[in-house]
């Protein structure tokens, strides 16, 4: 009876942006023990994939890690696989960049291993039928998914256990089922209860077992370092029973895919593995519309591809392949979208792309149901929503390639996670210069809880753009206010300029009727810097001078505030006309992990508020101005290089 092969697959993976040591841990608790283990069981033959942040991180800190890798493919008992370079979900983003992004892992795997690649890792395992054309244009003959895409196709699981050919246009690649049962099994059963399914599965009939996962949850993930390497050497003890096994033989993906034909034809629709698509509600897109902040970053991505596709410069397409990294954009079990750091890297990464492209000083676009509007001037970028709120929802300098409204709202958590108190939730994004109608004695708790009772219709409300071009947009709204028991019309305008390096916004409001009205009117600002109670990051208040760390809350009578980051090497100024009650406190989200449930800061709410008479046909105005400046003292100046504290 002749074994039956067993194809493992590891995937290793650290995201852009992520923090060095958490890179150093996972490095020390998972990659190095692992590799340290294999190279003690010549028999033991794996597929190996690390995409291209891992990979950088690699050369530049462990380049001896990768010369054994060589040495190993070499040997012909590991298999380097290929995949999109900085992790992108392949389907989501252009096909110039699908190719870009395997052509760049293929050609760095073969240069540093030795031998090119023939599959792909599929970030987050999600597959749409038009993948093919790119995958065999650069090379990779087959792909891994989830055996349960197959079963919800009708297949039973013992037919699963097989490869199978998918095609779009021409396009042929090979599929590799990964068997959900060997991943709930390894590395957690006991390793005769592995070897037992292993068999099992087996006598079922198996053309092939195929077994993929995380490459940190071999000794990254709580708990589980002590109990693979430790005393128990548990995976020591897995790799020498797989050895001894005459009746199973482990064997690498390529060379399978090789020697053996598939089993038939399939055609697959867009799936991921379960918990993806649970979280998903059943297509990773869906995070794309759930989440405002997924969907802002991914129109610019898209945006400066665009702008990007005819520009021959290397190293602005590979900043632009750094910021498709999938983390980002996304979230279930872990951070992902929820982590600042990591949304803070990809917009970096799309304004040190922009770089080099071709900007047009005013742009109009409709990425989702409601029109945007954006003005640039020198390094800077405002984003305006008249659909929503008339708010800006980016303001973007090159110069130190940040963006001070990246910003996160608070979502419900997942539907399958329970709390025993509420967790907060915003009903409006938080954004910057959104128009509020407050009550009159209105808590620092309401405002930070979003219970304070709305009086006007202009925070989600829709503003017609009543002028707009290079320099200048105007926006007005005739919307109304509660006044008592009657809500009665009330019209905002604003004027958004941004020149010589200056944002102001004029706002405007007008009484229509012939009644006077009392008001207290706010500017609701979210900013955000490169961190909260790190060193070097302050809140300023101008009017007393107060430095406050980012989370304070508390009201200050101010003229307008500064968020201070050193370490970005910037700082954001938002002056007001009139002096303001304002309202100062932080936004902090809730996310899952493995840790449980974490808080995570996102920004800083500055809202200055305003309390006035308004007589019948009556108007107040007051004007908002913002400079982006260096810490060193010097404004960013359009079209120069940062300065010292900046580049």
């Amino acid at each position: 009876m002749s074994a039956t092969p067993v194809i493992a697959v590891f995937h290793n993976h650290q995201p852009v942006g992520n923090f060095p040591w958490v890179t150093e841990e996972c490095f020390r608790t998972a990659y190095l023990p692992f590799l340290d283990v294999l190279a003690r069981h010549p028999g033991v033959r794996v597929g190996l994939h690390f995409t291209g942040p891992l990979f950088e991180w690699l050369q530049a800190h462990q380049p001896d890690y990768l010369s054994r890798v060589r040495a190993l493919v070499t040997a012909g008992q590991v298999e380097v696989l290929g995949g999109g370079f900085y992790e992108p979900i392949l389907p989501v983003i252009p096909p110039r960049d699908q190719r870009g992004q395997l052509a760049l892992l293929r050609d760095a795997v073969a240069e540093t291993f030795g031998v090119t690649p023939t599959g792909a890792w599929l970030a987050e395992r999600v597959w749409e039928p038009s993948l093919p054309p790119a995958l065999t244009e650069t090379g990779m003959r087959y792909v891994l998914l989830d055996d349960d895409v197959f079963l919800r196709q009708g297949m039973t699981p013992a037919a699963t256990r097989a490869t199978f050919l998918t095609e779009d246009a021409g396009a042929v690649v090979r599929v590799l089922p990964i068997s959900r049962e060997l991943r709930y099994t390894l590395p957690t059963k006991p390793v005769p209860e592995v070897l037992r399914t292993l068999r099992a599965l087996a006598a079922e009939g198996a053309e092939v077992l195929i077994y993929a996962e995380d490459g940190e949850r071999y000794g990254n993930w709580p708990g589980t370092f002590d109990y693979l390497y430790g005393e128990e050497a548990y995976l020591e003890t897995l790799f020498t029973a797989l050895e001894e096994a005459d009746d199973l033989c482990l064997t690498l993906p390529g060379a399978y895919v090789a020697a053996v034909p598939p089993r038939g034809r399939v055609h697959l629709p867009p799936t991921s593995y379960t918990e993806m698509l649970r979280w998903s509600d059943g297509d990773w897109r869906n995070f794309l519309t759930r989440y405002r902040e997924s969907n802002l970053m991914y129109r610019k991505m898209l945006q400066v591809s665009d702008w990007l596709a005819d520009t021959p410069d290397p190293a602005a397409r590979r900043h632009l392949y750094a910021a498709q990294c999938n983390c980002a954009y996304w979230y279930g079990a872990f951070g992902g979208l929820y982590l600042p750091h990591l949304r803070a890297a990809v917009y970096a990464h799309l304004l040190q792309a922009e770089r080099a492209a071709i900007r047009p000083a005013f742009s109009r676009l409709d990425g989702d149901g409601g029109e945007e509007l954006f003005l640039r001037d020198g390094p800077l970028t405002v984003g305006l929503a008249p659909a929503r709120g008339g708010a800006l929802f980016a303001l973007e300098d090159l110069d130190t390639a940040h963006n001070y409204l990246n910003t996160m709202g608070r979502y419900p958590l997942h539907a399958n996670t329970t709390d025993a108190d509420p967790l907060p939730t915003d009903w409006y994004p938080r954004e910057a210069f959104l128009d509020h109608l407050l009550p009159d004695a209105v808590s620092l708790d309401a405002l930070e809880a979003g219970n304070f009772g709305e009086r006007g219709d202009f925070v989600l409300g829709a503003y017609a753009v009543t002028d707009a071009g290079p320099g200048a947009v105007t926006l007005a709204r005739d919307g109304g206010v509660w006044d008592g028991p009657a809500f009665v019309p009330l019209s905002i305008e604003k004027r958004v300029t941004l020149t010589d390096g200056v944002l102001r916004v004029e706002i405007t409001l007008t009484n229509p009727t012939d009644a006077a009205r009392d008001l207290c009117f706010g500017s609701e600002v979210n900013a955000c810097v490169s961190g909260s109670d790190f060193p070097a990051r302050s809140l300023y208040v101008h009017g007393p001078e107060t430095a406050l760390p980012l989370t304070t809350r508390t009201w200050a009578d101010a003229d307008g505030v500064t968020y201070r980051d050193d370490w970005l090497g910037a700082a954001l100024t938002v002056r007001w006309s009139q002096p303001a009650h304002t309202a100062i406190f932080p936004i902090t989200t809730p996310l899952r992990s493995l840790a449980g449930v974490e808080w995570v800061y996102q920004s800083t709410v500055a809202l200055p508020t305003w309390q006035f008479h308004l007589p019948p046909h009556g108007s107040w105005a007051v004007t908002l101005t913002t400079t982006c400046v260096c810490t060193c003292g010097h404004m960013s100046e359009p079209g120069g290089t940062p300065c010292a504290a900046v580049a």
